[in-house]
């Protein structure tokens, strides 16, 4: 059975790209799976997503065909980068030996997501919500490790680093910046598995499970959190997001920032307030407006 981790991964490099961010997400590849070899960058993986994935990254970005080797005694697969294919994607090693990068690579807010992306699927994990809330990103190159935290923290996401072993690892605790993290990066079907586990489990570590009737109306206030939040995830990212009144985008944001909230109390946190009826009214219609588009 596939992991939460490998779930992630797999949903990942199904992501859309344009060029700039798959050369981001290829520095980031580089720079995270960072295996030197004969002066050559060598990408490993035992996944054959992300062995495809950095493929396609190659042609989109440099217009490089480059060939997988299967390594034997065992179903992994390893990419060879030379120096010039490197640095034409912002990688290139400093007068000290160091592997760098060009941080014009991540000028722009959808490359420095792309980034992030890269940076995860070479090289990340994340525990099963069910389990823990544990999401990390491992590198050899500190620099690496804090340009990552940098970047999480532009987004609003704490992160921390520390040094274990020899590695580096930039790592998120907490529920929200973990489930934001998932957003940030393109993961949003397992963002909303996320969440939805995540209230579940704070539900029934804070409620009396005999409780029935209390537990299937939050059963109910999940499926419509749920709902509802993936409305307003695809609608954000769609031009007619825009045409949207202020309120309705403020009560969206309500939304997503508290998603295991009943609409009676989203009502009592608008400013100013709203009757009930209507944040449901608004909520309905950006359900039935993400379902026509």
């Amino acid at each position: 059975m596939a992991t939460f981790s490998s779930m992630v991964k797999t949903e990942l490099c199904e992501v859309k790209f344009s060029e700039s961010d798959a050369r981001a997400e290829l520095a980031a590849m580089m720079l995270f799976g960072e295996n030197l070899e004969n002066g050559q960058v060598v990408l490993k993986t035992d996944k054959a997503e992300t062995a495809a994935r950095i493929q396609s990254l190659l042609k989109k970005a440099l217009n490089e065909e480059i060939s997988i080797d299967i390594l034997k005694g065992r179903k992994a697969y390893a990419i060879s980068i030379s120096d010039d294919v490197a640095e034409r994607a912002g990688v290139y090693f400093s007068e000290d030996g160091e592997i760098a990068l060009d941080e014009d690579v991540c000028a722009e807010d959808s490359s420095r997501r792309a980034f992030l992306r890269g940076a995860f699927v070479i090289s990340g994990t994340i525990s099963d919500p069910k389990k823990g809330y544990d999401c990390e990103l491992l590198t050899y190159n500190e620099n690496m490790a804090y340009f990552a935290t940098e970047l999480l923290e532009e987004f609003g996401i704490r992160a921390n680093t520390v040094k274990r072993n020899n590695f580096y690892v930039t790592y998120l605790k907490d529920t929200s910046s973990i489930s934001d993290f998932l957003n940030i990066v393109g993961a949003h079907k397992l963002m909303m598995d996320f969440m939805v586990t995540q209230i579940e489990k704070d539900f029934n570590n804070r409620t009396n499970r005999s409780s029935i009737c209390r537990a299937a109306n939050l059963d109910k206030t999940i499926a419509a959190s749920a709902q509802q939040c993936k409305a307003i995830l695809k609608l954000q990212k769609l031009p007619v997001w825009q045409t949207l009144d202020e309120d309705t985008k403020a009560l969206a944001k309500l939304r997503l920032d508290n998603v295991d909230m009943p609409l009676s109390e989203l009502s009592r946190k608008m400013s100013p307030q709203m009757s009930k009826s209507s944040v449901s009214r608004r909520m309905k219609k950006l359900i039935d407006l993400a379902e026509d588009l």
